[in-house]
Parts: structure tokens; C-alpha cells; sequence
């Protein structure tokens, strides 16, 4: 309980760092790792099994976590040993593989130290927000250790900035590939959850560098199913309060067309911008095969104005692809830019022979 507090999430490298440990060995999605948990069970015996070139390997443990059942089990001789709970969800969940003995017994300590700065862990920008997954909504249920906390003033708001009104003028260029090579395909059989493939939910870094370039370069956070269908201006007007694209940014998605936790593409390949309310009725419903398809056929090619009010604008030329959604027969519209067309149709599969 006291490790899925927020307050402790957003504090947690700070006390690593206060310990001498070094932030670089904890894993990106530890905190989801660890909400995984959903029951601890004490037994006599813990087994460890291992596969190694297709053979079976068992040793015992003290403990050890179970992703499938989303249990944690325990040796009944371990018990009444915090320490060797605490390592074990270390070693296992928290921190990466080359993490050291030394650095998983720290974890435990962690919850003995006392952070008097309120503006630790505090991201500074709306970028540092989407890039740590912060739960503001948990923020404002509050917890017990909130309610139990001494009043007091804050030394600074939640994400101070100042909106930057060229972020409201996209200039899209290339995108970048991984090492300079073509964007590798992405097939459901060779990806997760197969024994050690990356966790669905950690990005891997070029998918981050391609949901950053198309917000901010490509299309300045705006919609590409509600751009088919209004201008910039009308979708963000003038003192509203989606105006910023540091604050829009909130309510448009990078969706994996093709579910990751399926075994989609991790890169541009397979993104698109979408709206809240976009993603939520078509987002599920599109397929990849489907928009490369579209984009194969071309689409109509549409010119978008893109202005600020300090008098910056941009004219920017892509195609407007049709998509059949298949299980109702309705016909979407997206918008692309011609270097995100460039891109998808680059990493998809080559058409079959007629």
C-alpha cells in the first residue's frame, strides 16, 4: 500500500537518489509493474522454473512474482523477513537486470525516508507529465497519507509554463528511423508477451522521438480525423482553453492502430493522432492493413492553414485518405502529412502479388 501512494511515486528517485542509488537502474513502468500485485500468498515452498534453449530448469526461492495469476508468492520460511520480500519485488519488478544486491535492498529504505521539499518529483512541463504518466486524478482523490499530512502552502503551482504560441505552427520534416534503416514490421507472433520481450507498456525510445515529432512538428497536436473536417482555428479558437498546444497535446492521442499489446508496431509506422472522442468510438475499430491500404490509393490531396495569433502561418499540404471501418461499413476520413504517409507506407508489408 505504502508503495502505490502517489505521493511516493513521484518522490521515489529522489529517495534513491538521497540513498546513493543510481535512478538510471529503475525500471520506466516500475510503479505499473508493481499495481500488478493483486494478492501476496504465503506457502511452503516457492519454485523458480527457468527455459534455456527449450529445456526446463527449476530452483527454489524466496519469493517470486507470478504475472499470470498476479500473485507474489512467499516461502512460509521467509515470512517474517521484510527483507527478503522487499528484494525479491526489487529485483523483479522495480529495477533493471544489471542492478546490483546492494541497489534492491534499498527499496525498503526508501519508505523510511522523510521528503520535506513538496516540490520534488514535481514535473515542470506538460511534455514531463505525458512522459511520466502522472495520475493527476489520484492527485485529487487524495490518499490517506495526503489526509494525514500537515496543511500548508505549495512553493510553486503543479506545471508552471508560459505558452509558446509558434507550437501552434507545425513543420514537418522527415521522420527519424531507427539507426538510419528502414522501420522494421512488426508481427503479433514475435513480440510480447513471449518470455523476454519488453513489457507492453515501456516505449521503447523511438516510439517516444515519433509520438513527439508528430504532436509537435506535424500536426501541432490537433486531430487527424477532426482536421478532414475544420480548420486549426476552429477546432483551438482564439482564448480558449485548448489555444496552447502545451495543453491540447492532453486530449489528442498517438494510437496504436494495431494494439501493441498485440504485437503493433512501436513506431510512426503505426500512429495516428486522435482527439479523446475519436479515439474512443474508431480507435479499436481501424486496422493497420486497412490505412495502408488507403494511403496506397492516394487520397485527395488537402491544404491546411495553420496561424497563431501573433500573426505566424503555415500552409501545410497532405493527403486525405478514406478508411472502411469493418464491421459497419462507415467510411472515416484522416488526414496525413506527406513525410507521416512517407513513413507508414515504408514500414508496412509489401502488397501481395495479384
Amino acid at each position: 500500500k505504502a508503495l502505490r501512494l502517489p505521493r511516493f511515486k513521484k518522490t521515489f528517485r529522489k529517495r534513491l537518489n538521497d540513498l546513493g542509488v543510481d535512478t538510471k537502474l529503475v525500471r520506466h513502468d516500475w510503479f505499473d509493474r508493481i499495481s500488478q500485485i493483486s494478492r501476496i500468498r504465503i506457502v511452503d515452498r516457492v519454485e523458480v522454473c527457468h527455459r534455456f534453449r527449450r529445456k526446463h530448469y527449476s530452483t527454489d526461492a524466496d519469493a517470486g512474482f507470478d504475472p499470470k495469476s498476479a500473485t507474489f508468492w512467499i516461502a512460509k520460511a521467509n515470512q517474517g523477513r521484510s527483507r527478503s520480500f522487499f528484494e525479491t519485488l526489487a529485483a523483479q519488478l522495480v529495477f533493471k537486470v544489471d542492478a546490483r544486491p546492494v541497489d534492491c535492498m534499498a527499496l525498503e529504505r526508501t519508505l523510511e525516508l522523510k521528503i520535506p521539499d513538496p516540490s520534488f518529483g514535481s514535473p515542470t512541463t506538460p511534455q514531463d507529465l505525458e512522459d511520466e504518466g502522472t495520475d493527476s486524478r489520484a492527485e485529487e482523490d487524495g490518499t490517506e497519507d495526503d489526509q494525514n499530512a500537515e496543511p500548508g502552502e505549495a512553493s510553486r503551482g503543479h506545471t508552471p509554463f508560459k505558452p509558446d504560441p509558434s507550437r501552434n505552427i507545425p513543420n514537418p520534416g522527415p521522420l527519424p528511423t531507427n539507426n538510419g534503416q528502414t522501420p522494421r514490421v512488426s508481427h503479433p507472433d514475435n513480440s510480447f508477451p513471449h518470455h523476454g520481450s519488453p513489457h507492453p507498456d515501456q516505449a521503447p525510445a523511438l516510439e517516444k522521438l515519433h509520438r513527439k515529432d508528430l504532436k509537435e512538428k506535424h500536426y501541432a497536436s490537433h486531430c487527424q480525423m477532426c482536421l478532414c473536417e475544420r480548420t486549426p482555428n476552429e477546432l483551438a479558437p482564439a482564448g480558449s482553453y485548448i489555444e496552447p498546444e502545451e495543453v491540447r497535446r492532453k486530449v489528442v492521442d498517438a494510437h496504436h492502430v494495431d494494439p501493441k499489446s498485440g504485437g503493433g508496431a512501436r513506431h510512426a509506422g503505426n500512429l495516428i493522432l486522435l482527439c479523446t472522442q475519436h479515439h474512443n468510438n474508431y480507435g479499436r475499430r481501424l486496422t493497420r492493413e486497412r490505412v495502408v491500404n488507403a494511403l496506397r490509393d492516394g487520397g485527395l490531396e488537402k491544404d491546411i492553414r495553420f496561424e497563431t495569433t501573433t500573426g505566424q502561418a503555415e500552409m501545410i499540404r497532405g493527403p486525405v485518405v478514406k478508411v472502411v471501418i469493418p464491421d459497419t461499413g462507415e467510411a472515416i476520413s484522416l488526414f496525413f502529412t506527406k513525410e507521416h504517409t512517407d513513413y507508414w507506407l515504408r514500414s508496412a508489408q509489401p502488397p501481395a502479388d495479384p
